[in-house]
């Protein structure tokens, strides 16, 4: 299930750039209590046709105290890389990571497209919080 409170969309940077969007507020859900392993970061984006072949768009999990600063990478939760290839650019995304308990109150998705990468500005991604429910 998606909270649409904890859903961040951003445009790719142009090549050798980084987005570096604020963080989604973990604390403005109202399914925000113990996660014991119930939330999902995912990152979802269509397919980057400019992404330029053997370059790579990297995206990333970070978190931190403040919605703005401070953001590292998630310890335990992998980066997904996406590479250009055969001429037709980027494969989509859509990939899911376990959210630790360690993980602060603010996350975020971060991407870095590689020097050369080709400009991929005009399209969005999105990063989300999502929750499965135990029965």
């Amino acid at each position: 299930m998606r909270d649409q409170t904890l859903t961040k969309i951003t445009a790719l940077p142009a090549a050798a750039g980084t987005t570096n969007p604020t963080g989604v507020d973990l604390s403005v859900s109202p399914r925000t209590g113990p996660l014991d392993g119930h939330a999902m970061l995912r990152v979802t984006c269509p397919a980057t046709p400019a992404l330029t072949d053997a370059t790579t768009i990297t995206y990333s999990f970070e978190h931190s105290d403040s919605p703005s600063t401070g953001f590292a990478l998630i310890p335990g939760v992998s980066t997904h890389v996406v590479t250009g290839a055969g001429g037709g650019g980027g494969a989509a995304v859509d990939e899911l990571r376990h959210m630790p308990s360690v993980t602060k109150r603010y996350v975020r998705c971060r991407a870095v497209v590689q020097t050369g990468g080709g400009n991929n500005t005009g399209v969005s991604y999105t990063f989300s919080v999502d929750y499965h429910t135990v029965l």
